[in-house]
């Protein structure tokens, strides 16, 4: 709303510049991830998400998909795969394949399964439902080597 003369009307109070920003917006991501999913909403809206946090996302639809991509010398710094894929090859597959072959990729996989939880040495685990910060810090913390 404007005062008369067409002037903006002072803030009644000062506004703190040194204030912490929202958790959301100090969240950010940095680098090229695969992100593994075959539910197309899921991998849309993820994917999207994962992006807006920084990430340059790249998405395949299987696991088989994914190593067919690594294997011909596609660069990646992190593949990202749900546990539940079609074909050949299950997430935890592509995890144990990527950690072999490709030691360098940090490795995210995310399950809803607590009865089959992902104990792969150097793979992140991520139970489901996770949120964008949960699933950013995961990737950070592939990426960089961090404790599984």
């Amino acid at each position: 709303m404007l005062e008369k003369g067409g002037r903006a009307p002072r803030a009644s109070e000062a506004v703190a510049h040194d204030a912490a920003p929202p958790a959301e917006a100090r969240v950010a991501g940095k680098g090229r991830v695969l992100f593994v999913e075959d539910d197309a909403e899921v991998r849309e809206t993820v994917a999207a998400a994962l992006r807006a946090a920084g990430f340059e996302i790249y998405t395949a639809v299987t696991a088989d998909e994914a190593l067919a991509r690594l294997d011909v010398g596609e660069r990646y710094d992190a593949v990202f795969t749900d546990v539940v894929m079609p074909g050949v090859l299950s997430g935890v597959d592509l995890a144990v394949e990527v950690r072999r072959r490709f030691p360098r990729i940090g490795v995210v996989v995310a399950t809803g399964y607590s009865d089959r939880a992902v104990q792969i040495e150097g793979v992140r685990a991520l139970p489901k439902p996770y949120d964008r910060q949960q699933a950013v810090e995961a990737l950070n913390a592939a990426m960089a080597g961090g404790p599984s």
